[in-house]
């Protein structure tokens, strides 16, 4: 049977603690638990990351939403996604995802950068090897203030 896909994974902005989050995620009915995805991590020089298929692991969030169905297009907009076959900047797909605090895998909206991009990557974007945005960013401050 499958199983219906009822959240978001997110890996950058929409994580908890970031704008993006507080702006799109302001509904208390949300729930947020710590997640992992098959793929791999770039940050972009715009300053926000990019995952795309491979055989990496992403680390961020599994988000169920108080009504998915209402955030999806707020989502779509902010992930530059119009539709399949569109000019997306990254294109929403469902994969598997394992929740980190109970093993459990479920089926999630998620959203990667677009096929039509990706050849630019290795060019102007950096491999986050380990998959984690956040620990990533405190990586790089800590080099920045020392």
């Amino acid at each position: 049977m499958i199983t219906p896909v009822e959240g978001v994974f997110v890996y950058g902005t929409l994580m908890t603690g970031f704008e993006n989050h507080k702006h799109i995620f302001r509904a208390k009915s949300t729930r947020v638990r710590p997640a992992k995805a098959r793929g791999l991590l770039y940050h972009l020089a715009e300053g926000y990351p990019a995952m795309v298929p491979g055989e990496g692991t992403v680390i961020g969030e599994y988000i169920v939403p108080g009504d998915l169905y209402q955030v999806l297009p707020v989502l779509d907009r902010l992930e530059g996604y119009r539709g399949p076959g569109g000019n997306n900047l990254y294109d929403r797909v469902i994969q598997e995802v394992e929740l980190l605090d109970t093993g459990e895998r479920v089926r999630a909206y998620l959203y990667v950068y677009s096929s039509d991009r990706r050849a630019q990557l290795k060019k102007e974007s950096l491999l986050i090897e380990h998959g984690d945005w956040r620990r990533f960013l405190r990586e790089e401050n800590l080099k920045a203030s020392g």
